[in-house]
């Protein structure tokens, strides 16, 4: 009879479990799922919101470097407008105060996008430009000095609907201030959103 009590009593955990996993809950930002189907825009109406960039110093101690970020930014933004035939740019603050690591809410959406392209996710109000379709937001994250390596994410926002869509990620072991090599995959990940 024991046997039987437990047996009962672990087939329904089982059975609970089971249905909780299919009744999701997803932070507020997430509002649900479909199938991800790509979007590609227009470059002329493609609009540049300001870059966001962190980047360590790796020589002695890894330490953020603000003058050369500021660099990056600029050289970022110059290879943007090129490819999209010099489009708006819409300057927007994206560093949290302390100026060492980006937005958190949109370091965690970015990750749920990339990770998860079939989920809805809704963008921060931070990142939003009102009266314009789409924008694309570019984020670099990178290490120099003893130890060199990129991150590139390449954003593509629908301001009108307020929605993310699209989130690709990509991974270098190069030196985030190698601008020909950060410039041209740019120029490669750009083709993943922009009509030809």
């Amino acid at each position: 009879m024991k046997t039987f009590v437990y047996l009962l009593l672990f087939l329904s955990i089982i059975v609970l479990s089971c249905s909780t996993s299919k009744n999701k809950s997803y932070p507020s930002y997430i509002v649900g799922e479909k199938k991800f189907e790509r979007i590609f825009v227009n470059k002329d109406s493609l609009h540049i919101v300001t870059p966001s960039i962190e980047l360590y110093n790796t020589s002695s101690e890894s330490k953020a470097d603000y003058s050369k970020r500021n660099q990056l930014q600029t050289s970022i933004l110059e290879r943007l407008k090129t490819e999209l035939n010099n489009s708006e740019v819409h300057e927007l603050e994206l560093m949290s105060k302390d100026y060492l690591t980006a937005n958190k809410v949109l370091e965690r959406i970015s990750f749920e996008k990339q990770n998860n392209p079939n989920l809805i996710i809704t963008a921060p109000n931070e990142i939003l430009i009102p009266n314009i379709k789409y924008s694309v937001l570019v984020r670099v994250f990178g290490y120099y000095g003893k130890t060199e390596k990129s991150i590139l994410y390449i954003t593509l926002i629908n301001n009108k609907d307020k929605l993310i869509e699209s989130v690709d990620r990509y991974d270098f072991n190069y030196s985030p201030l190698n601008n020909d090599l950060i410039d041209n995959q740019i120029k490669k990940a750009l083709t993943k959103i922009i009509k030809t």
